[in-house]
């Protein structure tokens, strides 16, 4: 047996699911693998009843979208540069095309341009564009166009 853990999927408590179905599924394009209603005890939260949206990140991975529909809390995220604060890195194959599609509808990256990385002992890294964006609950969504 592999004592080394592997993603699964990464979760993010939304608001409004259909909001985040909209930038994930449509305007990022990861398709929807899943959706349904379930009981949130696993989260230690008695009582608890969500919707979920399950979305293909690649590689047998996946996005899980939470809205709590009842006794469920609200708090705010740390930012990014915090700590409890993260991110989820998503890689795309044209970041140009990404950032349009998420212009027309008013989401915009934290910076102006993307950041090309550059060094060779970067490895993999080296020449990749990168860029930060909100979702819609503002989670920091960094995303990765790597050089080919």
């Amino acid at each position: 047996m592999n004592a080394t853990p592997t993603l699964d999927h990464a979760g993010l408590t939304c608001a409004d699911l259909s909001a985040s179905l909209t930038f994930y599924r449509d305007l990022l394009g990861m398709p929807l693998l899943e959706t349904g209603e379930a009981q949130g005890r696993a989260a230690g939260i008695e009582g608890a009843w969500l919707a979920y949206a399950m979305l293909d990140a690649g590689r047998g991975q996946m996005i899980e979208l939470l809205e709590y529909r009842e006794a469920g809390t609200t708090s705010a995220a740390p930012p990014v540069n915090s700590p409890g604060g993260g991110h989820v890195a998503l890689g795309v194959q044209d970041l140009d095309l990404v950032l349009a599609r998420l212009a027309e509808t008013g989401f915009h990256p934290l910076t102006a341009t993307p950041v090309t990385m550059s060094a060779p002992e970067l490895g993999r890294w080296d020449g990749a564009r990168l860029v930060y964006v909100l979702d819609p609950d503002r989670h920091v969504i960094e995303l990765v166009q790597f050089a080919a």
